[in-house]
C-alpha cells in the first residue's frame, strides 16, 4: 500500500494543468479532520471535484474531461429535516428566495401504511427511496443501521450502465456515507466525499458539491443533515430552526450559481427531503401525517403540477395524490433518457417531467390462494388526463384500455400462475401500467400468492368420491356407491343443498336429524354397491375417508353429541365399528371432533378442537394390519390437528360394514355408513343416556330441552380410498382449496 503522501503527490500531479475551479485541503487538515474524503478510506487533498483513484496523467482518461458544453447534466439535493411548512412559510415571508426559484410540490414519503410499501420515514430508507424509485420491500434497506445497501438498482447504477458520465456525491451524516458505501466499492458512484465527521459537515457538503459541479461530474448528489438536528433540539417553530432553514437556501443559492457559471449545460435540479419531522420536530420515523409529509421542488415544471404550492393535506390518503419520494430516480432517469422499457420497469416511482403517469397505483388479490377458480388481482389507480392505459403483468401486456380508465381486473392472473407453477408454488406478480406509449410508467408488485394442487397420486385407490353438485341426490363419480336419505320415505328436506368451500360454483349437503320416518331413521346413508368393491368390509380393513364439513353453528352442542359420520352403533363407542363426531367445546377454542373405533369390549378415541362456522377438512387412515388409524383435521383458523388411535388390543375383524358378510360374533352388522348420523340410522333414537335426546316422531319434539337433534352439519367432497393416503397427500387436498376432481383430471 502507498504511503499517504506519496498517493496525494501522485494525484495531484495527474492532474496538473486541469481547468476549472479547484477546492483542495491541506495535508495537516486532511490528517486532523478527514475532511476530503473520496469514500475509498483516504484523505484527499486533491481538487474535490475529482474522481477518486485517478490514473497517472500519461492515460489522459476521457472520464477526467468536463461534460461537453450544452450536456444535460442534474443535482439532487436532499434537505433533510427541512419541512414542508417551514418552505411555505419562507416562501410567504420572501425569507427564501433560492427556493422561490423552483417549483415546490407537497410529497409524501414513507410509503403507504399498512401495505408493502411502508418504510419507516427515517433518513436511510428515505434515501434508499430517493435514490432507488422504490420502497423497502425491494430496496431492503428497512432502517438506520449501519452496513445496510441498496438493493436491485440505483439511480447510479443505471446511468452508469448507460454511460451517462461520472456519479459524485457528498453527504453529511455517516448513516448515508454507509449506505453509499457498497455503491462506490462497485464504481456505480465514481467519488463519494463523506464530511460526517468534520465540525461543519453541511458546509463541507456545499464545498465539495460545488467541487463536483465544477468538475466532471454528470450527477451529483448533496445531502445535508443539520437542519434535523436544529429541529430535534428547539423544535421547529424556533428562531434557530428557521435560521437552519435559511442557511440552507443560501447553501442552494451557491449551487444554483455554480450551475449557472456554463450556460450552455443543462441542469436538472431536484430538492427534497427523505422524511418529515414529527410534531414536536424529531424523525421519529412513525407513518404519521406530519412525518410523511414532505416536498419535491424542480427547477422546471412538474407533470403533476396539482401540488405545486398546495395547502398542506389533511389526511395521508389526501396526501397520497401528490408526488413522492421514489419518484425522484425516475425523473432522473428520464432526463437522462434512460427509463426503463415498461417491459423490464420496476419502479415504484414515476417521473415528474414529460409524459405523466398513473398514480395511487394499488393491487389487490381476492385470495392469496390462487387454487381458486375465480381468484383475481384487481389494480386501481388514478389516470392522468390524456394517454391509453396499458397495464402488464410480468413483462407481458396483458391489457390496453381507453384514456381515464381507472380500474383493471386481471381474471388470466390464475392461469398465469399454474402455467408457471403446474407443480405448485408461489409468486408475486409484477405489474406495469402504462399511460400512453412514452415514460408515463409505474410498477407495483402483487401480495405473494400461492397455487398448491392435489398431488396427482391422489386420484390413486379412490373407489367413492361424491364431488356434489347443486342437484340431489349426490352421485358417486367412480359409481361404486349410492348416498342418500337414509330411508326413501323420510322427507327430502334431511338434506338441503348449501355452498361448497370452492367458490360460486361449489355445493354440498346440509344434513338435518330432525327429520324422521315411522322407523325412526334419521341422516343420510351411504350404501356400497357390492361387497368385493368395499376394503371397509374385511377381516383387517385398510382403507382412507376423509370430506369437507362445516358446522353451521355460533356455538357447539351442549351435552352428547353430533354423528358425523360412522359405520357403527353410536349409542356406545365401545360398539364396534367407527365413528367420527362433534362434541361440546374443546378448552374454549372451538367444538371437540373426536374419533373412535371400537370391538364392542375395546375402545380407543383421539379427539381435536375444530372451528365452527368454517370448512374443515377430516381424513382417516385406517390400518387395519397394523391396528392404527392416523387422523388429520385441517382447520382455517386452528391450523392442523393430528393424531393417531392405536388400536393394538381392539378385534379388527368387529371394525367393519356388511350384511352379507359370513357371521362373526360381533360384528357390526350394518349395511351402511351414516352421514349426519351413525351406521344404524337411528342415532338419536337409540339414546338413552337422560342427556341424550330421543326424537318424538308424534310431537316432532324432543324429549329433553337440549340439546336440539337438529345441529346440523354441512359435507362435500366425501371419498374413500380402498389404501393409505399420505399426510403430504392429505395435506394438499387442503392445501388446495380445489375439489378431488382436479386431481382426476390429471
Amino acid at each position: 500500500m502507498k504511503p499517504l503522501i506519496q498517493e496525494l503527490q501522485e494525484k495531484q500531479t495527474a492532474r496538473r494543468g486541469r481547468l476549472g475551479r479547484a477546492f483542495a485541503c491541506s495535508l495537516a487538515l486532511a490528517i486532523a479532520l478527514g475532511g476530503c474524503f473520496d469514500g475509498s478510506g483516504s484523505s484527499d487533498s486533491s481538487d474535490a471535484s475529482t474522481p477518486p483513484d485517478t490514473p497517472p496523467a500519461d492515460s489522459a482518461p476521457p472520464t477526467d474531461t468536463p461534460p461537453a458544453a450544452g450536456a444535460s447534466r442534474a443535482l439532487i439535493i436532499g434537505m433533510d429535516g427541512v419541512t414542508y411548512g417551514a418552505i411555505q412559510a419562507g416562501l410567504a415571508s420572501n425569507t427564501l428566495p433560492n427556493l422561490a426559484k423552483l417549483k415546490v410540490s407537497v410529497a409524501y414519503s414513507g410509503g403507504t401504511p399498512g401495505g408493502q410499501t411502508q418504510q419507516a420515514n427515517l433518513h436511510t430508507p428515505g434515501w434508499a427511496t430517493l435514490l432507488s424509485g422504490k420502497w423497502a420491500n425491494l430496496h431492503r434497506v428497512t432502517s438506520d443501521a449501519a452496513g445496510l445497501a441498496i438493493q436491485g438498482g440505483s439511480v447510479f447504477e443505471v446511468l452508469k450502465a448507460k454511460g451517462a458520465g461520472l456519479n459524485g456525491a457528498a453527504v453529511a451524516s455517516p448513516n448515508i456515507a454507509s449506505l453509499l458505501a457498497s455503491q462506490h466499492d462497485s464504481s456505480a458512484l465514481d467519488t463519494l466525499h463523506d464530511c460526517s465527521n468534520t465540525a461543519a459537515a453541511d458546509d463541507c457538503v456545499t464545498e465539495q458539491t460545488l467541487g463536483l459541479i465544477d468538475g466532471a461530474y454528470t450527477t451529483v448528489v448533496a445531502q445535508y443533515h443539520a437542519a434535523t438536528d436544529v429541529a430535534l433540539n428547539y423544535g421547529t417553530a424556533s428562531p434557530s430552526y428557521a435560521n437552519a432553514v435559511k442557511k440552507l437556501d443560501d447553501a442552494l443559492g451557491k449551487l444554483l450559481a455554480e450551475t449557472a457559471k456554463k450556460p450552455g449545460d443543462k441542469w436538472l435540479v431536484v430538492l427534497t427531503s427523505a422524511y418529515g419531522l414529527s410534531v414536536t420536530g424529531s424523525a421519529d420515523g412513525l407513518p404519521l401525517l406530519p412525518e410523511s409529509t414532505t416536498f419535491v421542488a424542480l427547477n422546471q415544471g412538474l407533470n403533476n403540477a396539482a401540488g405545486v404550492n398546495a395547502v398542506p393535506p389533511a389526511t395521508l390518503s389526501a396526501l397520497y395524490a401528490y408526488p413522492s419520494i421514489a419518484d425522484v430516480t425516475p425523473t432522473v432517469l428520464a432526463y437522462f433518457n434512460a427509463i426503463p422499457a415498461a417491459t423490464a420497469y420496476t419502479l415504484y416511482g414515476s417521473q415528474l417531467i414529460g409524459d405523466a403517469a398513473v398514480s395511487q397505483l394499488n393491487v389487490a388479490l381476492s385470495t392469496s390462494n390462487f387454487n381458486q377458480p375465480a381468484a383475481n388481482a384487481t389494480l386501481t389507480w388514478t389516470a392522468p388526463e390524456t394517454g391509453a392505459i396499458s397495464v402488464l403483468r410480468d413483462g407481458d401486456v396483458v391489457a390496453t384500455l381507453p384514456a381515464g380508465t381507472a380500474r383493471y381486473v386481471d381474471n388470466g392472473l390464475r392461469d398465469h400462475i399454474i402455467s408457471l407453477y403446474p407443480q405448485g408454488g408461489t409468486h408475486t406478480a409484477d405489474y406495469v401500467v402504462q399511460a400512453g406509449t412514452g415514460g408515463g410508467i409505474r410498477a407495483i408488485k402483487s401480495a405473494p400468492l400461492s397455487y398448491a394442487p392435489i398431488l396427482p397420486s391422489v386420484a390413486n385407490g379412490l373407489f367413492v368420491y361424491y364431488p356434489f353438485s347443486n342437484t340431489l341426490p349426490p352421485v358417486d363419480a367412480k359409481g361404486s356407491s349410492i348416498l342418500g336419505p337414509f330411508a326413501s320415505d323420510l322427507d327430502p328436506a334431511t338434506g338441503v343443498i348449501v355452498d361448497g368451500p370452492f367458490g360460486a360454483d361449489s355445493h354440498g349437503v346440509q344434513v338435518n336429524l330432525k327429520y324422521t320416518n315411522a322407523s325412526n331413521q334419521e341422516g343420510y346413508g351411504l350404501t356400497f354397491n357390492g361387497q368385493a368393491l368395499d376394503p371397509t368390509n374385511a377381516t383387517a380393513p385398510v382403507f382412507s375417508v376423509g370430506f369437507w364439513t362445516k358446522i353451521p353453528r355460533d356455538s357447539c352442542i351442549v351435552g352428547g353429541d353430533y354423528p358425523l359420520i360412522g359405520n357403527k352403533n353410536f349409542k356406545s363407542g365401545a360398539n364396534p365399528g367407527f365413528a367420527m363426531a362433534i362434541y361440546g367445546v374443546a378448552a374454549g377454542t372451538g367444538c371437540t371432533l373426536r374419533v373412535n373405533f371400537a370391538d364392542n369390549t375395546n375402545r380407543v378415541d383421539s379427539s381435536a378442537a375444530v372451528s365452527n362456522n368454517q370448512w374443515v377438512y377430516a381424513a382417516v387412515t385406517f390400518d387395519g394390519v397394523g391396528k392404527v388409524a392416523n387422523w388429520y383435521v385441517y382447520d382455517p383458523i386452528l391450523g392442523l390437528r393430528t393424531g393417531t388411535l392405536n388400536g393394538a388390543s381392539v378385534d379388527m375383524t368387529k371394525v367393519y360394514t356388511g350384511t352379507n358378510a359370513v357371521p362373526i360374533s360381533g360384528k357390526n352388522g350394518y349395511a351402511s355408513w351414516g352421514l349426519g348420523t351413525d351406521g344404524s340410522g337411528q342415532y338419536y333414537f337409540n339414546q338413552t343416556d337422560a342427556n341424550r335426546p330421543k326424537w318424538n316422531v308424534t310431537t316432532g319434539g324432543t324429549t329433553t330441552a337440549t340439546p336440539s337433534r337438529d345441529y346440523d352439519a354441512a359435507f362435500t367432497e366425501l371419498a374413500f380410498w380402498n389404501r393409505l393416503l399420505s399426510p403430504a397427500e392429505v395435506a394438499s387436498i387442503y392445501q388446495s382449496q380445489m375439489p378431488l376432481s382436479t386431481a382426476l383430471a390429471h
